[in-house]
């Protein structure tokens, strides 16, 4: 075998090594020049980056020197304290963030966080393209258009730990397709082990992240469960197994999604949570342009973005996923059926 055999070789088995490179290459260009100031600095204005950097900083303090309940800040707001759970505690991005703030500090955990989101957002995405379509290019453009879409970089630059935490989403829902497909690739008498512990474990994980992102993942896949049994597959919810399997996976990820959700539903028990009124609903809410216009950032078009639509909530509203974007997607689903 020559030089350049064997050099294919390596790449065929080992793709997920060259793979992984690839994000990890894509995200440091793209968040350049962080990786050169890790320790010290923090993209954008002073905002949620702080809180997320001081509560990486009181985790590793109150978990490994004080050994107390980290969820319980009582020298915040004396003399009544502070609980974490009055904003998103985010356990999974803090845990991401945990030894990189061991070894150099909370900066240097915050920021490997953040970078971390970007290379795992686009292998997760990578995944279930690669699997769904078996095609390693579509996955690479899958993957890359999730990892560096509009949305994550607003996030990115307000500091958005949270938020900038949506590895696990398409893991979930690579899962949750695989399970409604499930009959046509499988014999119906056995469970489909590995989406039941994909999609169960990927919902935990995603509610140990966010509770929005928690909120909207149940929310789109009661809109995916209509239609699927509603207009595409309308015997399929006679199907005993195909009901099985998906309460399998709701099995597995229970304990994960309760312990996400038990800080919240504590404090609520003791009236601590805010009501939130539906004008605030509202506000916050997205509307249809958002989705259509380009970012505020775009090089071409942000400045007159800004300048002819309301973007006073440009993070919230930072939606577009981007022309190139859509026509791709508008082209694999012209195509889908010669897949």
């Amino acid at each position: 075998m020559n030089g350049s055999n064997r050099t294919l070789y390596f790449l065929r088995r080992h793709t997920w090594i060259w793979v992984s490179l690839y994000f990890l290459a894509m995200t440091l260009v793209m968040t350049y020049p962080l990786v050169l100031r890790m320790g010290d600095s923090i993209v954008g204005r002073i905002g949620d980056n702080i809180y997320f950097v001081w509560m990486i900083g009181w985790m590793k303090k109150a978990l490994f020197e004080l050994g107390v309940n980290p969820f319980d800040v009582w020298f915040l707001n004396y003399p009544e304290g502070w609980n974490m759970a009055y904003t998103e505690i985010t356990p999974v991005m803090l845990a991401l963030a945990m030894p990189f703030a061991l070894l150099g500090g909370h900066t240097l955990g915050y920021n490997a966080a953040l970078l971390l989101s970007f290379t795992l957002s686009g292998l997760g995405m990578y995944y279930w393209i690669k699997r769904m379509t078996g095609n390693t290019g579509a996955a690479l453009v899958a993957g890359t258009i999730f990892a560096f879409i509009p949305y994550r970089f607003a996030h990115f630059l307000a500091g958005h730990l949270n938020l900038s935490g949506t590895q696990w989403l398409p893991l979930y829902f690579a899962g949750l397709f695989e399970l409604f497909e499930a009959r046509r690739n499988a014999n119906p008498a056995k469970f489909a082990w590995k989406p039941i512990l994909l999609c169960g474990i990927s919902l935990g994980l995603i509610g140990l992240t966010s509770q929005y992102y928690l909120y909207m993942a149940l929310l789109v896949s009661a809109f995916i469960a209509f239609v699927y049994l509603g207009f595409i597959e309308r015997t399929r919810w006679r199907d005993v197994y195909f009901w099985k399997q998906l309460a399998l996976a709701g099995v597995v990820g229970l304990p994960l999604v309760l312990a996400a959700v038990a800080p919240y539903l504590a404090l609520e028990s003791q009236g601590g949570l805010p009501d939130r009124n539906i004008w605030i609903i509202r506000r916050y809410s997205a509307s249809p342009t958002d989705f259509i216009l380009p970012s505020t950032d775009h090089f071409l078009w942000g400045v007159w973005v800004w300048r002819n639509f309301n973007r006073d909530l440009w993070i919230e509203a930072t939606l577009y996923l981007g022309a190139v974007s859509a026509a791709l997607a508008a082209l694999a689903f012209i195509k889908r059926k010669s897949l």
